[in-house]
């Protein structure tokens, strides 16, 4: 633990240079820019998708979410097995992950969005840029009463000797856990495909291959989606020593904002520093102008782009879904990069998050 925080403190100190911001500056944008392109081009952003996973119509959104995973999985291990990265161990809070999953899912069913699939649904999507404000301030309240959060859900800090990971918990090679990891969700994948095919789901031509339609089709299919998203985490890590994750950027622009007024919020002070203040904000960034490029090849239906949600309905979706994303610890870094390295946490977090989403769903439906 003590090398681990002594890397941690280099990095850190090499990351306040001019160079390495603007490193940062223009890896988050082209990162975010190619996250963006691939959740637009996947149709992973659009409302009815994501609601439509939550009520089981649609499967688009879990084919893409259990790829990227999959990838990310691979891309940590490869990685982490070359010693180009360091993986931190996380806290143990299963309580706040389940709460905090289960609110985030709810959010979710709400708005037809999660923190990174806003971001894309902005240039295209009426109503979506309440969701964004909506979020930051779900994400800035959050900041005021995560001390209150912290001893109501409490969660304990990680030691030496703690498994908070598969790997860790059997003794065994990441490697050796990423592998059978993988080939459940292929199998799994394998399952969902032939009851439900992408090309159906997609609203493209049977005859379309999985990757022929990157030329095929102006819709990817969710496992070339995924494929890119995942494949996302090499550059994140190699330029900010972090994975993929889109919530804490929320953070930090409220951070911003109580710092504009001299507000004092413990929770904060981590938002500011450099990699976050910088990488994630741009990461988000990047994804809006990413989704902006995508749509150009791969418009909206019409029915989606005049939406009737009212200002208040984005709004309070919004505040919900980041609310609950920063009690769990994130959104996309659960989902994708916490799950990538096989933490019992992600599992417990996405399991809740789906709980919450499809009960939403059915209440609202009802």
């Amino acid at each position: 633990m003590v090398e681990t925080n002594e890397i941690k403190s280099k990095i850190n100190k090499e990351n306040n240079g001019f160079g390495k911001k603007i490193i940062l500056a223009v890896g988050g944008v082209a990162v975010g820019t190619i996250f963006g392109y691939a959740l637009q081009k996947g149709n992973v952003y659009l409302p009815s998708v994501i609601q439509g996973q939550m009520n089981f119509t649609n499967f688009t959104m879990l084919k893409m979410f259990m790829t990227a995973s999959l990838t990310s999985s691979l891309a940590i291990t490869f990685l982490n097995s070359q010693g180009l990265i360091v993986l931190e161990k996380s806290a143990t809070m299963y309580k706040r992950n389940i709460v905090g999953g289960f609110i985030m899912g709810s959010g979710i069913s709400l708005t037809g969005a999660c923190p990174g699939t806003v971001l894309a649904q902005i240039p295209q999507i009426r109503g979506t840029l309440w969701t964004l404000f909506g979020g930051v301030v779900g994400a800035t309240l959050f900041g005021f009463v995560n001390n209150y959060i912290s001893k109501l859900l409490p969660s304990t800090p990680p030691t030496p000797k703690s498994s908070t990971t598969v790997y860790e918990k059997f003794k065994i090679s990441m490697l050796k856990a990423t592998i059978p990891f993988s080939l459940m969700i292929v199998l799994v994948l394998s399952l969902i495909e032939s009851k439900f095919p992408w090309q159906v789901d997609s609203g493209v031509s049977k005859s379309i291959s999985i990757f022929g339609s990157i030329t095929e089709s102006r819709v990817w299919s969710p496992y070339v989606a995924g494929i890119t998203i995942g494949l996302m985490q090499i550059p994140s890590y190699l330029i900010s020593n972090n994975g993929l994750g889109c919530s804490s950027a929320y953070v930090t622009v409220g951070s911003k904002v109580c710092n504009a007024v001299n507000c004092s919020v413990d929770y904060f002070k981590s938002f500011n520093t450099t990699v976050r203040s910088i990488f994630g904000p741009l990461l988000n960034l990047g994804i809006i102008g990413g989704a902006y490029l995508a749509s150009q090849s791969n418009p909206a239906p019409l029915v989606e782009q005049f939406n009737n949600q009212s200002i208040l309905s984005h709004f309070l979706g919004g505040f919900v879904l980041l609310f609950g994303a920063r009690i769990n610890g994130g959104c996309t870094s659960n989902g994708l990069t916490s799950l990538g390295k096989l933490e019992f946490s992600s599992f417990v977090t996405m399991a809740s998050m789906f709980a919450g989403g499809v009960l939403t769903s059915y209440f609202l439906n009802k």
